[in-house]
């Protein structure tokens, strides 16, 4: 009986260590580069960690969105957060929201104030690291159920990055 509660406080202790120590693990990467001196004698290290959300040389957008999936007095609101996590600009950036959604809705406001044409809002350039936030109101021409899907596209992008598919009720 006293050698198995000998036993139990050491693996108790480690037990415990190893929780602490799982918790403390990162799960990101770090690299160690090392830089020659112009003499070529010395070596200083640099560490440095890779960032995942961006791309060297080429905008990365990436877009946040929360909307109404049941309207109040045939109201409808979609909020919207793009920012570019790339190395460079993204140019002539522009939200599409599908016509078999946008379709059954009237336009009441964009902010902030947009070119719109049809069911395109053209936002325009977009800075690296630089974030945009645009709210639109819509108005539903009827009751019903309707679904589409919300995306972005930009120039250099070879098709558009879908940011969500919508569904909203109308009673």
């Amino acid at each position: 009986m006293k050698k198995e509660i000998k036993l139990l406080g050491p693996l108790l202790v480690l037990l415990v260590l190893s929780s602490i120590f799982s918790g403390c693990v990162s799960q990101g990467t770090t690299t160690i580069s090392y830089e020659s001196t112009p003499t070529g004698n010395e070596q200083t290290p640099s560490t440095t960690t890779p960032d995942a959300t961006s791309q060297s040389g080429s905008p990365y957008i990436l877009a946040s969105i929360s909307y109404d999936t049941e309207t109040i007095d045939n109201n409808n609101h979609i909020q919207l957060s793009i920012q570019n996590y790339g190395k460079s600009k993204a140019t002539n950036v522009a939200i599409v929201i599908s016509n078999d959604y946008y379709s059954n809705f009237s336009l009441v406001s964009v902010n902030p104030n947009l070119r719109v044409e049809g069911n395109r809002f053209y936002i325009g350039d977009i800075g690296a690291g630089e974030k945009l936030q645009v709210d639109i109101r819509l108005k539903a021409k009827q009751s019903g159920v309707y679904t589409g899907t919300i995306s972005y596209t930009y120039d250099g992008l070879e098709e558009s990055g879908k940011i969500m598919d919508l569904t909203t009720r109308v009673p």
